[in-house]
């Protein structure tokens, strides 16, 4: 596994970054006031996360970016691979490029990013993850569900959508679990055993993607 660096911040902005991403997983969006980001991160004057990033919102915007910018990156060079070796019709190998590059970041020390769990939090949240999150920073991963739902055109429609959906669901649920008990349990939870556990995910959403419907919705 292998995630390339996040965009470039200014030292103070990274560190509040980073304390806003910790407060939010932990206490959730609406949890943690823009002052006790400030404080958390060690600033003393208390509107300095207003004054590096503005808004909540943007604030939050600017996590997602930082995020999603290197994890984006890692998912164009898998996608690009695949369609080197012409595989843009390969379910299982279209799950790889949109599901390994999120579970690469469990890589990051627990200290250093809360972002899955974050994610994980805000994915039930659809309105509000919509509209704070960059199209830019999602270009690979839509144009890996593209190809995916176009080799998956002998589902129905109505079943293809949901089924779609629920990769995504799916995908940062169990990430987000592994998150948490690597934290929790780390000798049950290794780095060496995360190849494995990634491997077993795909292959298990793979097998329900391709499942023929047994009540077809046409």
């Amino acid at each position: 596994m292998s995630i390339t660096n996040p965009p470039p911040l200014t030292p103070t902005a990274e560190k509040i970054l980073k304390t806003a991403e910790r407060l939010f997983a932990l206490h959730g969006v609406d949890g943690v006031s823009l002052r006790e980001i400030a404080r958390s991160a060690g600033q003393k004057n208390e509107s300095a996360t207003r004054y590096h990033f503005g808004s909540r919102d943007a604030l939050l915007a600017a996590i997602l970016d930082y995020r999603r910018t290197p994890v984006n990156a890692r998912r164009q060079q898998l996608l690009d691979e695949l369609v080197a070796n012409k595989q843009q019709s390969d379910v299982r190998a279209l799950l790889q490029v949109i599901i390994q590059p999120f579970a690469e970041l469990l890589t990051i020390t627990p200290e250093d990013s809360y972002y899955i769990s974050l994610v994980n939090q805000l994915y039930s949240r659809r309105d509000y993850f919509t509209a704070v999150d960059s199209e830019e920073s999602r270009t690979a991963l839509r144009q890996a569900f593209s190809l995916l739902d176009e080799a998956l055109v002998e589902i129905p429609a109505p079943q293809r959508a949901e089924r779609l959906f629920w990769v995504g669901l799916q995908m940062n649920h169990v990430v987000a679990d592994w998150d948490h008990r690597r934290r929790n349990f780390p000798q049950e939870y290794p780095p060496e055993s995360w190849d494995w556990r990634l491997d077993n995910l795909i292959d298990y959403i793979a097998s329900g993607l391709t499942a023929p419907c047994s009540r077809p919705v046409l």
